[in-house]
């Protein structure tokens, strides 16, 4: 499949969000036999067959437009692809938070259509909500922080953390009507079933903004997985001159020499 997919990044957080849209996605992973730099890329495929309608080459151009009136942010705020950079933001704003104490505020996003997480104190009035949630997945409390709802409290120790936000904090814009929306926490974080990591809005409502944030973050977990099992290749080159070639990492060290000894004309 790799042969297919000819655009790359080493962005591990791009290439999740793509792959939470439905892209296919490989990856190849290169150590440099001298110095042991490892490079890691993610090989993206143009079309999703969960939206035939969207390429990969037109999502990130429309993105990355430099015209505010033209740009994706503009023109659809609550894209999938934006809700998955957002969560992915807010993962690790928050992780930043768990382990040095970072105090976080929620702050609306270009048209107050979705939140991200910034430095500072949240507003006195959610700090102090009586009615609130409880999680114990990071993913999906960043994934909540798009749609305004922050975390308030994180108890635990490392490992064993949770997460406390309010039912309801901020107003947002819906979109596209553009009128006042508070999210209900307890509602929107409901689990398809007990134990499960599907939300249940991924079958009543597939299309919510939580459900793409969730998502991306999902994928995110996924492709990290996916590294830890992965098979590196070395890049063995010949000192002073282009030329190189690759070997598989499981290769033993005389097929290396051999190698070398080639490309030095050995």
């Amino acid at each position: 499949m790799a042969r297919t997919l000819r655009w790359s990044t080493e962005d591990t957080k791009l290439a999740s969000c793509l792959a939470g849209l439905g892209f296919p996605v490989a990856t190849s992973i290169i150590e440099h036999s001298r110095s042991n730099k490892v490079i890691t890329q993610w090989l993206i495929g143009d079309r999703s067959p969960w939206h035939p309608h969207l390429t990969r080459s037109a999502l990130l151009k429309m993105w990355r437009d430099p015209r505010p009136k033209e740009n994706l942010e503009t023109q659809d705020p609550l894209h999938p692809f934006l809700q998955g950079l957002r969560a992915q933001h807010n993962y690790d704003c928050l992780l930043d938070a768990q382990n040095h104490g970072r105090r976080l505020r929620l702050v609306g996003t270009p048209g107050s259509y979705a939140s991200l997480y910034t430095d500072g104190d949240e507003l006195p009035t959610i700090k102090a909500a009586k009615l609130v949630i409880e999680i114990s997945d990071l993913s999906l409390a960043a994934a909540l922080g798009t749609l305004g709802i922050p975390v308030i409290e994180i108890k635990g120790t490392p490992g064993f953390h949770s997460y406390v936000l309010p039912a309801r904090a901020h107003w947002l814009k819906a979109w596209p009507s553009g009128n006042m929306i508070q999210y209900d926490a307890a509602s929107i974080a409901q689990r398809a079933m007990p134990g499960q990591i599907h939300l249940a809005l991924e079958k009543t409502d597939p299309s919510h903004p939580l459900v793409a944030a969730y998502q991306a973050r999902h994928a995110h977990n996924v492709l990290k997985r996916h590294l830890g099992q992965a098979h590196r290749q070395i890049l063995v080159t010949a000192p002073g001159t282009q030329r190189c070639a690759i070997i598989g990492e499981n290769a033993v060290s005389r097929v290396q020499e051999r190698v070398e000894n080639h490309l030095e004309g050995g």
